[in-house]
């Protein structure tokens, strides 16, 4: 038998159960990440933030693959910088420096292994923090980008650049993609290439590619629409095969 191959998904770091109601800390993803591990027969782990430091090299290379999901804003301190907006706006996305910490170290000793890399929201502004780049801590455009009070996740149009990757795969010039962040990438990191953009100026998708190694960042969610947008399976094959 044919060995499957094993596909790393970050996880948040919480401290609530709805199915439990209890308050201790959780740890948790998005299962649409494990049904999609499944579709390409891969076998999904979770990587969770709380292990010891060292053993996140051997994490990396158990894994073929590394998602890096969706969740947390990122501590500033990362990009050399303070918090500059107000946390009580957006509790919800409070930074988990433990968390961070993790990541950072994982995508780096990941990309140091040549292993592909998708990073979603957060996980697309880990790899450019990673490399360098810094974020805008909160974005203040006509676009709504972020969700709403009342739960409704806005859409919006992204314009994708000719002589990408991104274009190369979806062979379209604008498309559409969900989106729930208040922060976005301000300065680009060492090499990164922006493939798509809001109509607003926002970087909506990252990459890193070789003829060795595959990084894609989204900035949308891309996990949660393939569905209704097509299109996206293509990013995930890329990645995950």
């Amino acid at each position: 038998m044919k060995k499957r191959k094993i596909v790393g998904i970050c996880s948040s770091v919480g401290n609530k159960a709805k199915a439990t109601n209890n308050t201790y800390p959780i740890i948790f993803i998005n299962r649409i990440f494990i049904e999609i591990s499944h579709s390409y027969n891969l076998i999904p782990i979770i990587l969770s933030p709380t292990v010891d430091i060292s053993e996140i090299e051997q994490m990396a290379n158990m894994i073929d693959f590394l998602i890096l999901t969706g969740g947390e804003d990122i501590h500033p301190q990362f990009y050399n910088e303070v918090i500059n907006y107000d946390y009580y706006e957006y509790n919800a996305c409070n930074p988990t420096l433990e968390r961070d910490y993790f990541e950072i170290q994982l995508y780096s000793i990941s990309k140091s292994l040549g292993k592909s890399i998708l990073g979603i929201c957060r996980g697309m502004q880990i790899i450019n923090i990673s490399e360098g780049g810094t974020l805008c801590q909160n974005i203040d455009t006509y676009l709504e980008h972020s969700i709403r009070k009342d739960g409704w996740i806005p859409y919006h149009s992204i314009k994708i650049k000719k002589n990408t990757i991104l274009h190369q795969l979806l062979d379209i010039e604008e498309y559409t993609v969900s989106s729930t962040h208040h922060q976005c990438i301000k300065k680009l990191g060492m090499n990164i290439v922006a493939s798509a953009y809001s109509a607003d100026g926002i970087v909506e998708a990252i990459e890193l590619c070789s003829d060795k190694q595959k990084i894609i960042g989204f900035q949308g969610h891309i996990e949660n629409i393939l569905t209704n947008y097509t299109e996206y399976n293509k990013i995930i094959k890329y990645i995950l095969s």
